[in-house]
């Protein structure tokens, strides 16, 4: 799969993509979540990219098959699920969703963990959802990881077969990320947690990322956004991935 053979000695990195219409910077209401990251993630090397200098990288280290498969993305968030997978089984490392509000300092993870990741229970029981998804918005990964190379693999597959799925997750998101989870034979390197509503009677669910010993790492966009808050759509620059899953819009 890859053509660059330079590997980082020290994957000790949090990766974060924000990708929009100009390169611009992201919104205002952004900013906290941002600094929450960069804060929580002291002793990590911080990296963002935009839509630019994500398909550079993806140019210079990877076959010419994943950049086409993203090029032949529409959604911008789709678009960043390749590019996590891609940044994680180069480099390694954290990589976090522009929109997660860190509430835990992040030390040094030890050479017995090859992966953290959270499973995706915050819609519930879903008709046409897998049981198995794991949420692509917080995730560790040691680097050339077998995991990542799976999810590479079935993104550029469903891009060329134009596949959709049962859901909004399935093209790039958290079902293939689960799925690859799944084919890997159980490992006690593995770290997992669950991304769960809190308050799961309440108007406000609280969305948040558990870890095993129970302690809240992170709220999702969801945990903490205001009702009416927008962060994605053509006001920001932007566009809405389930918006063109539904219109079956996701592919060039």
């Amino acid at each position: 799969m890859m053509i660059s053979s330079e590997l980082s000695e020290n994957f000790a990195s949090i990766f974060q993509i924000f990708i929009s219409d100009e390169n611009s910077e992201p919104p205002e209401l952004l900013q906290p979540a941002i600094a929450s990251v960069k804060q929580c993630f002291g002793a990590y090397r911080y990296i963002r990219h935009d839509g630019e200098s994500l398909r550079a990288f993806l140019q210079q280290s990877f076959e010419p098959a994943v950049v086409a498969a993203y090029d032949k993305l529409r959604p911008y968030a789709y678009k960043a699920d390749l590019g996590r997978y891609c940044l994680l089984y180069q480099f390694g490392g954290w990589y976090a969703d522009i929109s997660i509000q860190m509430r835990q300092p992040v030390g040094p993870v030890g050479k017995e963990v090859e992966l953290v990741y959270f499973f995706d229970l915050g819609d519930g029981v879903v008709p046409g959802r897998s049981l198995f998804d794991v949420s692509n918005s917080l995730i560790y990964s040691t680097p050339q990881h077998p995991v990542m190379e799976r999810a590479i693999q079935t993104v550029i597959r469903h891009c060329q077969d134009e596949y959709y799925g049962n859901t909004i997750y399935s093209p790039t998101g958290p079902s293939v990320l689960g799925a690859a989870i799944a084919s890997e034979t159980a490992s006690q390197k593995h770290v997992s947690g669950h991304l769960m509503a809190l308050t799961p009677s309440h108007p406000r669910r609280n969305l948040s990322f558990v870890l095993p010993d129970g302690q809240i790492l992170a709220l999702f966009k969801k945990g903490w956004m205001a009702p009416g808050d927008v962060l994605f759509g053509p006001r920001e620059g932007t566009n809405n991935y389930a918006d063109l899953w539904v219109q079956r819009k996701v592919y060039c």
